[in-house]
């Protein structure tokens, strides 16, 4: 069970490969807010996160099930990225098939994709059921 709850929705490993230090807890990035257009530079661990957002309450899990199931693939991913950037290549079928599992992850677990899907569902639950929804 992790008591986690700065969820990153950007693997902390993959945003250590665009700092140069060494101390993984001292990685520090160039980051771009789109928001406020205002540029700096912050430790890994502040951006690419939201606080609980892997956070689930169903009964039978542990709330951080969906997180810690993440730091799980991201462990196996993790070895086999910093291969294919050593080597500048795919040595093997199972890094290859990392990094798309990783491209995979990044494109659909982000508060962008989760909105779309969210509104994705309301509008569905409307066209399906205008009544009971309260919309009409």
């Amino acid at each position: 069970m992790s008591d986690t709850v700065n969820h990153h929705f950007i693997p902390q490993f993959y945003l250590r490969g665009f700092s140069d230090a060494v101390d993984r807890r001292k990685c520090q990035v160039f980051v771009f807010d789109q928001s406020t257009k205002k540029a700096f530079r912050t430790l890994v661990r502040n951006i690419g996160a939201r606080r609980n957002f892997f956070r689930i309450d169903v009964a039978g899990f542990d709330p951080n099930h969906v997180e810690d199931g993440m730091a799980e693939i991201e462990g196996e991913i993790a070895p086999l990225l910093e291969e294919v950037v050593a080597t500048k290549s795919f040595p093997s079928d199972a890094h290859f098939s990392s990094v798309m599992m990783l491209m995979g992850n990044v494109a659909v677990r982000n508060p962008r994709f989760r909105s779309m899907i969210e509104d994705l569902h309301v509008k569905s639950m409307r066209r399906l059921h205008p009544i009971e929804s309260g919309y009409s």
